[in-house]
């Protein structure tokens, strides 16, 4: 029993570049950093915040001065000092004005938690900004499902509950709120009261699908019924999953 690719729906990330003014004197700088509900038709801040919803769009404004063409700048968005999403963009034109970002949620909303923006120019960190995301913070199992096989993102392909003794069992499980470090357990049953057990510690931070696969030995699955139970950090997902193998 191996497990299958891991996979993170990560949020949409999206950038605007305002047109800017004739470059004055001075080298290339960020002078300010704002965090906002929105942004305007130059990208300058509107009703700036530094708390939002999971469900918001985080819009940062990044004003720079005396930009040169291939000026680098670098957003970093962090949640609790680990890397959440990040995005660069080199200068095709000199000048001042305002960069404009915007972070969507995905389906599952933003991760609830504390956030950093990290700002670059030229590969140097000059601005940090705080803000965070209000809700929940728990991480929830949404479901589990056994398939013939896994989309990319882990997804279930083709979801069944019988097998023949030579397929591989693959099980999506679907998550909200992971966050790296924590761990979650599968245990096999047998109906005669035989199981395997496999644990794997979360190395990313996001919600979405993570793929597992239960293989045959060299004889197959035993024929019959059997169970599999999910846990996250110890707390058992209360509907265990049942599957058949037979001939």
């Amino acid at each position: 029993m191996k497990r299958n690719k891991l996979f993170i729906a990560m949020a949409a990330f999206a950038l605007f570049l305002a047109a800017l003014a004739c470059a004055g004197g001075g080298p290339p700088a960020i002078t300010d950093v704002v965090t906002a509900k929105s942004l305007d038709e130059s990208y300058r801040p509107v009703d700036p915040t530094s708390s939002y919803q999971p469900e918001d769009v985080i819009s940062v404004s990044v004003h720079v001065e005396n930009l040169v063409v291939g000026s680098t700048v670098k957003v970093q968005y962090k949640l609790n000092g680990e890397l959440y999403e990040e995005f660069s963009l080199a200068a095709d034109e000199a000048g001042s004005g305002y960069y404009g970002f915007t972070l969507a949620p995905n389906e599952y909303g933003h991760v609830p938690g504390s956030y950093t923006v990290d700002v670059y120019l030229d590969g140097t960190l000059v601005k940090t900004v705080a803000f965070t995301i209000e809700g929940d913070t728990k991480a929830e199992i949404l479901g589990i499902v056994l398939a013939k096989g896994l989309a990319e993102d882990s997804a279930p392909i083709d979801p069944t509950n019988t097998f023949l003794p030579s397929e591989v069992v693959h099980v999506s499980v679907e998550i909200r709120n992971m966050v790296a470090g924590s761990e979650i357990q599968l245990v096999y049953t047998y109906e005669d009261g035989q199981s395997v057990e496999q644990t794997s510690t979360i190395d990313v931070t996001g919600s979405g699908y993570l793929g597992f696969t239960f293989a045959p030995s060299a004889d197959g699955h035993p024929s019959g019924e059997y169970t599999l139970e999910v846990s996250l950090d110890g707390e058992p997902y209360p509907k265990p999953v049942t599957f058949t193998v037979t001939e």
